[in-house]
């Protein structure tokens, strides 16, 4: 090249990245501003912005909140291609269900890093729903950045984002599916339905509430004291499972657990948490549990979607109770054997009651959950947990879900290393669980219908295991907050 042209192109190079220089960083990355993101218009899912023509819940529903109705919950949806029948079944087949006046997701609703596309094609799936959605957040909706590590040999292809890009994503969401916010509550049968985002925006574990988030739950929990109450939340409650593999108690469980468990045992009236973010399915023995039961507070598992299946979960709630029902999306049967009841008392003197009394805590009644139960009893069967059945339906065997693991590392940057979170069982390692007992005297219609036993030697136990579950919140909090400190020290 002559010395006069590259002079040229040296001179235009240079001014090229001025010009660059000079923008503000915004103009470059859109998550740099603390602003709301929007999508670019386009016809493509891997192009553009997919409206979401979500139904509106009933303008009149205020005045119908004592009104029985039912709400389906799904969970982990990883909306993409391979499970895409399975979904288009499941909303179907929600469709279907004249009494289902809402769809509840817990999270994970993308495939994997919630970049614009992976959102274009969740909201294309949801457009086949005519029904309202309730959403609340997950790992995948919001903590990783929008495109891969470039490092095609990484150990991780998704990289975590900076706390300005997980709000931009955190709004991202709530606009997209069209939530009134992120964090929000809902009267609907008789109950009181709270919603919890995964949104502290430096956090390190996969699932962590705010401090804002904790406050609200608080707040509302101390507004609702006689309300049955619901929460929704990605991540389950520390203890309300046996680990059998899968992710450590910090990555797998909702954080900070001390913290929510300090709130939960203040407010007897909250009796079901529900969520997802494990990918337990009902063919593992800790999907209806008495281990499901943390102080009085029972954890409803919701499987992920996948392509053989979509089970999710049929909640139908009256001012008298609640009844929970697995429903498989894609065969349009129920799993009865997994059916529980919870009884509320209506009664104005409950409330006068000291909040240790058990006789305040909902009554759930669990089938059992013994391997050799599960064989000698067909799906055919009557049992105290079975209501609300169509005398037509046959129901459905419970068989092992195939799950696939989904394959994926989390960062190594976490407090131990990351595993899959799919969840695996482990055919050496059982469940121990006493054997349960219908309780039907109506003086304890409003305890928590599981075993009528009272035998010290178990109450020991509970106890033990009670203070045990303490110890481990908090040692866990503890080495979160000092990992934390550390990112801190040695990041500038």
């Amino acid at each position: 090249m002559k010395p006069g042209k590259q002079l040229r192109w040296s001179l235009l190079v240079f001014l090229f990245l001025v010009v660059i220089g000079c923008l503000p960083a915004a103009a470059l990355n859109p998550f740099a501003a603390d602003e709301k993101v929007t999508i670019q218009q386009g016809s493509s899912p891997d192009s553009g912005e997919v409206l979401f023509s979500k139904p509106q819940l009933d303008k009149n529903a205020a005045d119908d909140s004592l009104k029985s109705t039912s709400i389906a919950v799904m969970s982990d949806l990883h909306a993409r291609d391979w499970n895409h029948a399975s979904l288009i079944s499941a909303f179907k087949a929600i469709n279907d269900l004249k009494d289902v006046s809402a769809l509840v997701l817990t999270g994970d609703s993308v495939e994997k890093i919630g970049s614009p596309s992976e959102y274009s094609y969740l909201l294309k799936t949801l457009n086949t729903l005519k029904k309202p959605v309730l959403a609340v957040t997950g790992n995948h909706d919001i903590i990783y950045k929008d495109y891969y590590n470039p490092d095609r040999n990484a150990k991780n292809p998704k990289l975590r984002n900076t706390p300005k890009e997980r709000k931009a994503k955190l709004e991202r969401f709530r606009k997209l599916l069209k939530q009134k916010a992120i964090r929000y509550t809902k009267k609907m049968g008789g109950h009181l339905l709270v919603f919890l985002p995964n949104d502290a925006l430096d956090a390190k574990c996969l699932v962590r509430l705010s401090d804002a988030t904790l406050e609200f739950l608080q707040k509302t929990l101390k507004e609702n004291p006689d309300t049955p109450t619901i929460i929704f939340c990605h991540g389950p409650l520390l203890g309300s499972y046996v680990r059998k593999g899968g992710l450590t108690p910090l990555q797998a469980t909702a954080q900070p657990a001390a913290k929510i468990r300090k709130i939960l045992k203040k407010n007897p009236q909250a009796f079901l948490w529900v969520s997802g973010h494990i990918h337990m399915g009902p063919s593992s023995s800790n999907f209806s549990a008495k281990v499901n039961k943390v102080d009085h507070i029972t954890n409803i598992h919701v499987p992920a979607i996948q392509d053989s299946s979509a089970w999710m979960r049929i909640i139908k709630l009256s001012p008298e109770k609640a009844v929970v029902r697995t429903f498989n999306g894609k065969t349009g049967k129920y799993a009865k054997k997994h059916d529980r009841i919870f009884k509320h008392k209506v009664k104005k003197e409950s409330q006068e009651k000291p909040e240790n009394d058990p006789k305040n805590e909902p009554k759930d009644t669990t089938p059992a959950d013994s391997e050799s139960n599960d064989q000698k009893q067909p799906e055919t069967a009557t049992s105290s947990g079975q209501i609300f059945v169509d005398p037509g339906d046959e129901g459905e065997s419970v068989i092992d879900d195939g799950l696939i693991a989904d394959q994926d590392e989390e960062d190594a940057e976490d407090l131990s290393a990351e595993e899959d979170e799919t969840y695996e069982e482990s055919d050496s390692q059982t469940v121990v669980e006493e054997s349960e007992e219908s309780d039907t005297a109506s003086e304890n219609a409003g305890t928590e219908v599981s075993d009528s036993s009272n035998a010290s030697s178990a109450a020991t136990s509970e106890a033990v295991i009670e203070k045990i579950r303490d110890l481990v919140a908090a040692a866990m909090e503890y080495i979160n907050r000092i990992f934390s400190d550390f990112l801190r020290f040695v990041q500038p």
